[in-house]
């Protein structure tokens, strides 16, 4: 087993979070004016800092690998025709510190979404938040064997759904073939 967290970085470092005043100061923002630390990652500085102070903390502690989510779209990256998401898989899979905490060398790991073709040599993609019908499960068979053409040995989903509750029988079924899936894995919004 492996300890994964949640990451959706695009937020950035907000005033509530406990490395807030080290962030903030690393990036020369004075903590007392609660001005959240902008997602940056494009920014040599920012990441170092991210992968340092924030991150680095949090592995330290016993996570294994990251689940990047929720930063698609290219509109608000700094640099003309990078692909956040792709560009994020790239910095985190190559970045050492990830894979040598204290000495110990670890086989890099990290779960996200589509970042284009290519992408596939970074993560474990997946397909993102999926609606408990029966078509969709459906789909997410030819999903998963088509994510293979393009070179995703690993690929998941939210097994039984996402977005709303799933009826006993379908939650079921998910399950069941999630089990032949090359990453099991449930995921849903505390409503579902």
């Amino acid at each position: 087993l492996k300890n994964t967290l949640n990451l959706h970085p695009a937020s950035g470092i907000q005033p509530w979070e406990d490395k807030y005043d080290e962030m903030a100061k690393a990036m020369g923002i004075d903590p007392s004016t609660e001005k959240y630390v902008p997602f940056d990652p494009v920014n040599k500085t920012f990441v170092t800092n991210w992968n340092q102070i924030v991150l680095g903390e949090r592995e330290k502690e016993g996570i294994d690998y990251w689940w990047l989510d929720w930063q698609q779209g290219e509109d608000w990256i700094k640099v003309p025709g990078v692909n956040p998401t792709f560009w994020l898989n790239y910095i985190f899979f190559t970045n050492p510190d990830h894979w040598n905490r204290g000495g110990v060398q670890r086989r890099g790991m990290l779960m996200h979404r589509w970042g284009g073709l290519g992408n596939h040599r970074y993560q474990i993609g997946f397909s993102g938040d999926v609606v408990p019908l029966w078509d969709s499960l459906d789909f997410q068979v030819y999903f998963t064997i088509t994510a293979s053409n393009v070179g995703f040995g690993f690929w998941s989903h939210d097994l039984g759904g996402h977005i709303t509750p799933s009826p006993p029988e379908l939650y079921t079924r998910w399950i069941q073939w999630g089990a032949f899936s090359p990453i099991f894995r449930t995921h849903c919004t505390k409503d579902a």
